[in-house]
C-alpha cells in the first residue's frame, strides 16, 4: 500500500553531472545506474557514462574510482558497466555492454563463453551463482538468465 511509511532521502555523494573521486558534493558520476554494498558497508556503484566502478565509505561519504576503463580491447575493461553485485569474498560482478566481469584481487577477469546481447542487472545466489538479465531488442528476446556456481567459494 502507498504511503504507509515514511522515509528520510540522504545524498551520499555526487552533484552536476561529470568524474571527481572525493568527498560529498565535489564527487561527480556520470549516469549511475547500479549499486551494491559490500559485507563492510562499502557502496558500489556503476558509473556508466564513467566506464568505471566507484566505491563510497559512508561513514565519510569518501568515494573513489576501483576500476576503469583501460586499453584491453573489447571486454576487457570497464565500458559501459550498467550493474554490480559482490559476493561475500568481495568479488564484484560487473554487467558490461556486451559481457560479464569479475573483479577479483583488483584484476579485471571477463567470463569465457558467456555470451549476452544487453544486460542490465546481476545478481548472486547463495550457492555463488550469477543471476542476470538480458535482452536483444532486434530479435525480440528478453530472459533472466544463471550462470552456475561462477564464483568459488560461493557466498
Amino acid at each position: 500500500a502507498s504511503g504507509t511509511g515514511a522515509a528520510r532521502v540522504t545524498t551520499l555523494a555526487g552533484s552536476t553531472c561529470g568524474y571527481a573521486d572525493g568527498v560529498g558534493p565535489k564527487v561527480k558520476f556520470n549516469q549511475p545506474t547500479g549499486v551494491d554494498v559490500t559485507s563492510d558497508g562499502t557502496i558500489l556503484v556503476a558509473d556508466r557514462g564513467n566506464n568505471c566502478i566507484r566505491c563510497i565509505r559512508p561513514s565519510d561519504a569518501h568515494v573513489w574510482t576501483l576500476a576503469t576503463r583501460g586499453n584491453y580491447g573489447y571486454c576487457s575493461s570497464i565500458y559501459s558497466p550498467v550493474d554490480v553485485a559482490v559476493d561475500g569474498q568481495g568479488v564484484v560482478v560487473v554487467a558490461l555492454a556486451h559481457c560479464i566481469g569479475l573483479i577479483r584481487g583488483g584484476q579485471l577477469i571477463t567470463l569465457d563463453g558467456v555470451q549476452v546481447t544487453s544486460t542490465t542487472s546481476v545478481a548472486i545466489d547463495q550457492l555463488g551463482s550469477i543471476v542476470l538479465t538480458d535482452f536483444d531488442k532486434v530479435n525480440r528476446v528478453s530472459s533472466i538468465r544463471k550462470l552456475e556456481a561462477c564464483l568459488t567459494p560461493p557466498l
